[in-house]
């Protein structure tokens, strides 16, 4: 799939219920920050199918920061989608976990199609 960009991400901290990661890469991005959270779904919303929570630093607090999507399971192992809507187009957000970090792949507004979406889920 062509215009997609990948980020990495270096793991800076973890807890029981979440873990704080870095950018290590300097790609040009349409809303992720330098620093992101990835969070436990707790419940507390009325998201299905949900399992992690894609927050970024846009606040001094973590507590005031942006959970920007869900994060949904794949049929790949350590793959999870979720999708950013801005009006009615959506970025597609692919977020790979690996050996300590992330990658995470930006897919450009409404650039990606259902059908390869249907393909990974």
């Amino acid at each position: 799939m062509r215009n997609k960009t990948i980020h990495y991400f270096e793991l800076e901290k973890k807890n029981k219920y979440s873990a704080n990661y870095q950018m290590t890469s300097d790609r040009q991005t349409n809303f992720l920050t330098k620093r992101i959270k990835i969070e436990q779904f707790n419940g507390f919303s009325e998201a299905v199918g949900v399992e992690y929570y894609l927050i970024i630093r846009d606040a001094n607090n973590w507590s005031r920061c942006s959970k920007i999507t869900g994060l949904r399971p794949t049929k790949t192992k350590g793959l999870y989608y979720g999708d950013r809507k801005n009006g009615n187009r959506k970025t597609l957000i692919l977020v790979r976990f690996v050996t300590n970090g992330l990658e995470v792949t930006e897919f450009p507004l409404g650039q990606y199609s259902h059908k390869y979406l249907r393909k990974i889920v």
